[in-house]
């Protein structure tokens, strides 16, 4: 879609690419063009989470900036929202989706790398990587800044 895609501008462009990059960093680090047999869910989610925001970058470059802090797979996030962390907090004012915002829905929840498969899903934002950074409210832009650097890519 990139590559197809009408000459963007340069902001939208770059930030697709880096995308694209982050996103192929974290599912196929040995650069065959196949996800790796040992992505994990971090892994795949925070893949699928850079493509859909690389690809709103092409299309509205807006919309790409920030995602839905309480369940980044939900997308673009176009507003913000108080919220109090559970740790009792200051409360914050953090991206959301429009849905989340109206009623806001469950924070995405992951199995955790370490449990073998058989241990129970817990939110996100306290798992290892890169993903967890969006629970913070961080944006696309620093997003792929530490995918890079979680794999030492500068």
């Amino acid at each position: 879609m990139l590559e197809a895609s009408a000459t963007p501008p340069e902001e939208a462009r770059r930030r697709a690419w880096e995308c694209l990059d982050a996103a192929a960093l974290l599912i196929d680090g040995d650069s065959d063009g196949r996800i790796d047999a040992d992505a994990g869910p971090v892994g795949l989610a925070c893949a699928v989470v850079l493509a859909r925001a690389g690809r709103n970058a092409l299309g509205e470059p807006a919309a790409a900036r920030q995602v839905c802090h309480r369940n980044p797979l939900h997308g673009a996030a176009r507003r913000r929202a108080t919220a109090r962390p559970a740790d009792g907090g200051a409360a914050r004012s953090l991206p959301v989706c429009e849905a989340c915002r109206v009623t806001p829905g469950p924070v995405l929840r992951l199995r955790s790398p370490g449990s073998g498969g058989r241990g129970g899903y817990v939110p996100y934002a306290t798992l290892p990587g890169p993903l967890a950074a969006l629970g913070d409210g961080a944006g696309i832009d620093q997003l792929t800044r530490d995918v890079r650097e979680y794999f030492g890519v500068h």
